[in-house]
């Protein structure tokens, strides 16, 4: 089912790709990465993480997905099991300024998550572009509803309701840098969520990422991940234990990358 809903966004996507005659020749992009994990917070364990982000597009339209699974078991009893697809329809992708609308869904067996989803638009800021590097900010509004596996949270104004829903302002920051004569490629990107309803509720991700190139579009890389969201479960989680306000998640692993956009 969830997949499903990633897959129906894509395919609505592309047909109007395909309706579209002037379209200039249509660009993609392919990151997939696999790769093992050190976490800490709300749980302490190895686990292993795939990822796939893609986009598809010219000058007039852009599709981008952005997917990540995370599974572990210990023994046999599963540990992790999220998962987290953000997409995207951009408008003249090139231009300074663009808008886009975003539609998200994620869950989260550590956190207690049994479905969020988020749904909205906004504009985005390209502060510099060339060929695959870029550096970018953006704001958004979006609709966003998590419902979780218990009514009892560490705020007690959620308490008795497993569903939250509010609508939310996105603050995005992030970019990719080729350096050292291409000998390194730098990821970050930086997450601020605030609620319009209690200004209690806000959430906060920020990931950067190494990545040296290795033979043909394979490379070795490593990532930082951190979360923070204000609003938890006051119940244990899942592990039998206090649940976190925040997890980190340091990742090494393997990365291929095919696209049609000239590189440096």
């Amino acid at each position: 089912m969830r997949l499903s809903l990633v897959v129906y966004f894509v395919s609505i996507c592309l047909g109007v790709f395909a309706q579209d005659k002037t379209n200039d020749t249509i660009r993609y992009d392919v990151h997939v990465a696999s790769t093992f994990i050190l976490s800490g917070g709300n749980l302490e364990r190895l686990v292993t993480q795939n990822r796939l982000w893609g986009s598809l597009g010219n000058k007039k339209w852009e599709v981008v997905t952005e997917n990540s699974y995370r599974y572990g078991q210990n023994f046999t009893r599963v540990v992790e099991n999220d998962l987290l697809t953000r997409n995207y329809i951009r408008f003249f992708p090139d231009h300074k300024l663009y808008g886009f609308i975003i539609a998200t869904y994620e869950d989260n067996f550590r956190r207690s998550i049994e479905s969020r989803w988020q749904l909205g638009g906004g504009g985005a800021y390209n502060l510099y572009r060339k060929k695959r590097d870029f550096l970018r900010t953006s704001v958004a509004v979006v609709y966003d509803e998590s419902k979780y596996k218990t009514d009892i949270f560490n705020i007690a104004d959620y308490n008795g309701n497993e569903t939250i829903a509010d609508a939310r302002t996105i603050f995005r920051f992030g970019g990719v840098h080729t350096v050292l004569e291409n000998h390194l490629v730098i990821k970050h990107d930086t997450w601020y969520m605030p609620s319009f309803q209690n200004a209690k509720n806000y959430r906060w991700h920020s990931m950067i990422g190494f990545q040296v190139p290795v033979y043909k579009g394979f490379s070795m890389k490593t990532d930082f991940d951190y979360t923070y969201e204000n609003v938890t479960v006051s119940d244990k989680n899942p592990f039998g234990y206090t649940s976190s306000l925040s997890d980190w998640i340091i990742s090494f692993g393997i990365s291929y990358d095919l696209s049609n956009e000239p590189k440096k």
